[in-house]
């Protein structure tokens, strides 16, 4: 019997990679969504075979519809205070109201236990959910994988080509962990999400690349 994984942020580019991992693995995914939601990556889903919900993000209720029957609930969901606190504790009472054994929150970062609070605002979201998810019985698991690697380009640029300049914060010689986005279809990053020995994890630290801004170099 395939087991039935939600993805809350399907149509972002780690909900789709998630999604195709547990694809990948025989599971069976649903996805809950806008109904704003762009409709080619929603077509996209539909060919993939993902029954998709189009609900109320903020509806405990439509949300918990959603979630009937499930084994797990992933979220991929990013944002700032309104998405990672507010809507991920919808998603977090629906899955209880459900009665799901297992959540996996959105933060797929470094290990933000070990830093104090005020360092870094989107750790600091994700301090301020697990606050709520602490305060109930729900099993779940925190996978902290590093910064993704080819973010340090984009979408937090730590390397400016253009300026033949790397930034840093801190020390220039502050380590830091990251790991790729992209990995094969049976890594172990593929895996986690539906294998049996997650059940006995609260946090799972995937193996990353370690580095610091001074250990890099433009040409």
């Amino acid at each position: 019997m395939k087991k039935i994984i939600l993805v809350a942020g399907a149509t972002g580019n780690l909900g789709k990679r998630v999604i195709n991992a547990l694809l990948d693995r025989g599971a069976e995914v649903r996805v809950v969504v806008r109904s704003s939601s762009d409709i080619e990556k929603l077509n996209e889903l539909e060919r993939l075979g993902v029954k998709i919900f189009k609900i109320n993000m903020s509806n405990v209720e439509e949300m918990s519809d959603a979630c009937s029957g499930v084994s797990c609930v992933v979220s991929a969901l990013q944002g700032l205070h309104e998405v990672i606190v507010d809507t991920q504790r919808v998603l977090l009472d629906a899955a209880i109201a459900a009665g799901i054994p297992r959540f996996i929150p959105s933060d797929y970062s470094i290990d933000f236990t070990k830093l104090p609070p005020g360092e870094n605002r989107n750790l600091d979201l994700r301090r301020d959910f697990h606050k709520r998810l602490d305060e109930t019985s729900i099993s779940a698991t925190t996978i902290f994988n590093g910064a993704f690697t080819d973010l340090l380009t984009d979408q937090m640029p730590l390397i400016l080509f253009k300026l033949k300049r790397v930034l840093y914060w801190g020390m220039q010689t502050n380590a830091w962990t990251s790991r790729r986005l992209t990995t094969r279809p049976h890594s172990r990053r593929a895996r986690l999400f539906i294998r049996p020995p997650l059940a006995f994890y609260e946090s799972l630290a995937i193996k990353s690349a370690l580095g610091s801004s001074q250990r890099l170099w433009v040409r």
